[in-house]
């Protein structure tokens, strides 16, 4: 016997249809999760895993600073021109500091200007040029040894391979000063921009220490794992910054390794290229390649470093990145109380610069969308026609089994065979 139903309830059951077709297309848990299960499962079975390589990157550990070395640096201004200084004679690619860096004795300059005025006015007349010369060079000195802050800037100067990481804020924050500087990497927007990363509702902020950050090789946000699709998945290699575009701290060295300027990065709204690396975008961030934990990086004290006056002769030609071993960033949002899946920022930072470089590299169609609404029609029409009577339980039971045998079999499917989530090793 065939069951009829009423008009009303197939009208619902329509409404129903349609609403969860909708909803497939905004960014609630619900489909976020059936992304990161598709994520899992293509990644887990069909995808290399990403490590960065202990050829390239070195870490170089500083002391962890009672809230966790992000507000308050970890190293003092002098410590850490010293620390650069040895790392550069060690012959060093680059040097990435993760922390603010900001003025200790932002004073010392208008005192050293007021103590020339002063003892310029008391020279002789008949000596004022010899005066002069002597004086000059001598403030210069005295600033170089007693200012922490000018001795850190003509290191930077001289080193040619320090670069920075850039805090960032919510663009409802007000930002002083913002307009009144700009990041030396900032790559210039088209003509009607790029739309993409309007999305991103965030800034970059004026360092506290602009001289330092203007002398430096370049400077990147430090930003590194942004949305709620896939969180701890997704990277936004770029934020806006007035007219033009501010690139993450992977994304700048990344540029530094293939040999490019920020000039000659090209970006769309569907990609980004350096060098001969084309990268996918997917709503204006990338989607990284799931990374190992195994901490197989070389790891340094900066302590011992500076205690011994001499960097290791291991770190000879290698990136050097600095940074607190604390706060852990969890790897996987679900278990975030497994250590096991805890890495610190310069580990996670090595990991995507190596994602950037070498790849894979993952992409998401834009018919993903279509795909979850056909599987939620599918669903819908598999329970209409097994679905005889409601008062059956071993029927509902039958009817939630076979739901969720098609919906794992159908993302199985398509995460296997490529069509959730693409994998690429794109090199022009």
């Amino acid at each position: 016997m065939i069951t009829r139903y009423p008009k009303p309830y197939i009208a619902f059951g329509v409404l129903i249809v349609i609403m969860l077709a909708a909803l497939s297309f905004t960014h609630i848990p619900f489909f976020s999760m059936i992304d990161r299960l598709a994520y899992d499962i293509q990644t887990r079975l069909a995808t290399s895993y990403v490590q960065a390589k202990s050829s390239r990157f070195a870490l170089v550990t500083t002391p962890c600073a009672a809230n966790g070395g992000f507000v308050t640096p970890p190293l003092s201004n002098s410590q850490l021109a010293e620390l650069v200084a040895i790392l550069k004679q060690r012959g060093i690619r680059d040097i990435v500091i993760t922390f603010p860096v900001r003025n200790e004795w932002p004073e010392m300059f208008q005192m050293i200007n007021k103590m020339e005025k002063y003892l310029m006015s008391i020279v002789p007349t008949q000596k004022k040029e010899a005066g002069r010369s002597h004086l000059s060079q001598y403030l210069e000195d005295l600033q170089r040894d007693l200012d922490p802050d000018r001795s850190l800037l003509d290191t930077v100067k001289q080193a040619g391979n320090v670069i920075f990481s850039l805090s960032v804020v919510t663009s409802s924050q007000q930002i002083a000063g913002s307009s009144d500087w700009t990041p030396r990497d900032l790559l210039a927007l088209g003509p009607g921009g790029l739309g993409i990363f309007d999305s991103i509702h965030l800034k970059v902020k004026k360092p506290p220490f602009v001289d330092v950050y203007d002398a430096s090789a370049g400077a990147g946000h430090g930003l590194l794992f942004y949305g709620n699709e896939l969180p701890q998945r997704m990277h936004p290699p770029f934020l806006r910054h007035g007219n033009g575009l501010v690139p993450s701290l992977p994304v700048v060295l990344a540029m530094r390794y293939l040999g490019s300027t920020p000039s000659q990065v090209e970006v769309t709204s569907e990609q980004m290229k350096i060098g001969n690396r084309v990268i996918p975008l997917v709503a204006g961030k990338v989607i990284l390649s799931p990374g190992r934990i195994f901490r197989t990086l070389p790891s340094y004290s900066a302590t011992e470093i500076l205690t011994a006056k001499k960097a290791p002769l291991e770190l000879k030609g290698k990136t050097a990145i600095l940074g607190p071993k604390a706060p852990l960033i969890p790897t996987n949002p679900i278990s975030v109380r497994n250590m096991n899946n805890m890495i610190s920022v310069p580990e996670i930072i090595a990991g995507i610069t190596e994602n950037i470089i070498n790849g894979p590299y993952l992409e998401r169609p834009g018919i993903t969308k279509y795909l979850e609404v056909a599987l939620i029609l599918t669903v819908c029409i598999l329970g209409g026609f097994l679905f005889p009577r409601a008062k059956y339980l071993s029927s509902l039971l039958l009817l939630i089994l076979l739901i969720l045998l098609s919906i794992f079999t159908g993302w199985a499917f398509i995460s296997l065979t490529g069509i959730w989530f693409r994998v690429s090793h794109s090199v022009v």
